[in-house]
């Protein structure tokens, strides 16, 4: 991996967890409209896109392979979402980064074209997620990265198993 990618999942995985959507799911159109909004008023922090950013542009790199056509992946938004245009943040206390820093470790593991990323959070709870993230060879297209591709909330025993 290049070293944008690496920068790209750990931002990713900031924002994930800080966001505490700390169940399983596959897609950011399985999150409630308050869910998606605080993910991505935490994951905007890392993109250089303005106050009135190209936000689905955002969606589509981090839950997405497709780098075809950028700006149509509305169908990654809560169905609530998928025809707004105009986005309204509430100001946040810390960034993610400083929630991880704070609030939690990460670990990750590569495997051919995954990498795992099983995140301990200490605290407001004790937490432990796992994110399985897809790789986007940046030989594909100029856009290599990574997107998700699951996250999957997990005991401490289930971790021992791994």
């Amino acid at each position: 991996m290049t070293q944008d990618q690496w920068i790209m999942i750990d931002n990713q995985v900031a924002a994930l967890t800080a966001s505490g959507i700390w169940r399983d799911y596959t897609s950011s159109a399985d999150w409630t409209e308050q869910e998606f909004m605080q993910w991505l008023n935490l994951r905007r922090q890392n993109w250089l896109v303005g106050e009135n950013g190209i936000y689905d542009v955002v969606v589509q790199a981090d839950f997405s392979h497709e780098n075809s056509t950028w700006g149509t992946a509305t169908d990654l938004f809560p169905q609530v979402l998928q025809n707004n245009k105009e986005w309204n943040f509430d100001e946040v206390s810390q960034t993610a980064k400083q929630f991880m820093q704070e609030n939690a470790s990460v670990n990750y593991q590569r495997n051919q074209n995954e990498i795992t990323a099983v995140v301990q959070v200490y605290s407001p709870e004790k937490v432990m997620m796992e994110y399985t993230f897809g790789i986007v060879d940046a030989n594909y297209d100029s856009m290599g990265r990574t997107y998700l591709k699951q996250a999957k909330r997990i005991s401490e025993k289930d971790n021992d198993k791994a």
